[in-house]
């Protein structure tokens, strides 16, 4: 099925390029011209954008480290966007990349990969705190919840629900978000997959999101599904 792709032109930092996405037979790619990643679009998902920056650049001294430039190759779901302020995206960072950026990005990918090993031989019972999420978000992770592990094409990782925010805001529909951490089994590549997601139960912040019983609420009632979200997660694939 031949499937539609759109170009957005949005407000954004010349140190990223905009650029339509190819499909052929089911697959959308973006490619930076060093990496590429892609997947299988399910049928009612035809919007996208390509978000690509070739190089990477850290993030001047006394600055956030929200303005660093991540080399990366980032596929945009238009038709996922919610009021929530994070952009539904799926992206490739080279680990090369991130080892030139400022020591806390990198050992965000240290992390992960430790992490990732770790449940590899142990479980899920081996996690203890937060997953370890990129690219660098502004506000404190609130929680990392309902963790499973997902294999894709060449990639491991975990899939979670979590939400960035002041503490005083709790998890809620406007802040919640699926999240998928992984890398490549080469070691080369972590992808990060971060769509927000809604709950028709959630009427109230959930104020302590970390106790809250995230796997008790049913699966009918996401927006999306997660279970569809998790079959996107299985088709990726990095070249």
């Amino acid at each position: 099925m031949n499937r539609r792709t759109i170009l957005i032109l949005l407000a954004l930092p010349l140190i990223l390029s905009v650029s339509a996405v190819s499909a052929q037979n089911g697959k959308v790619e973006c490619s930076n011209g060093k990496v590429t990643i892609g997947f299988s679009a399910p049928a009612n998902l035809d919007a996208f954008t390509c978000l690509t920056a070739p190089d990477g650049e850290r993030a001047a001294d006394n600055q956030p480290l929200t303005t660093a430039k991540l080399e990366s190759a980032a596929i945009v779901f238009d038709q996922l966007r919610t009021a929530n302020s994070v952009s539904p995206e799926m992206t490739v960072f080279p680990v090369n990349g991130l080892s030139q950026l400022n020591p806390e990005i990198y050992q965000k990918a240290v992390d992960l990969t430790s992490l990732l090993n770790t449940v590899n031989t142990e479980g899920l019972a081996a996690i203890k705190g937060d997953i370890p999420v990129l690219p660098p978000h502004e506000k404190p992770q609130l929680m990392s919840a309902d963790a499973k592990i997902l294999q894709a094409q060449g990639i491991v990782g975990l899939r979670f629900l979590t939400a960035f925010d002041d503490a005083a805001a709790g998890a809620a529909n406007n802040n919640l978000l699926y999240a998928f951490q992984g890398i490549s089994t080469d070691g080369r590549n972590i992808i990060s997959v971060l769509f927000p997601i809604q709950h028709s139960a959630m009427t109230a912040p959930a104020t302590s999101p970390k106790e809250y019983n995230w796997s008790a609420l049913p699966e009918d009632g996401w927006t999306p599904r997660i279970t569809e979200l998790d079959r996107i997660i299985e088709s990726i694939y990095v070249r």
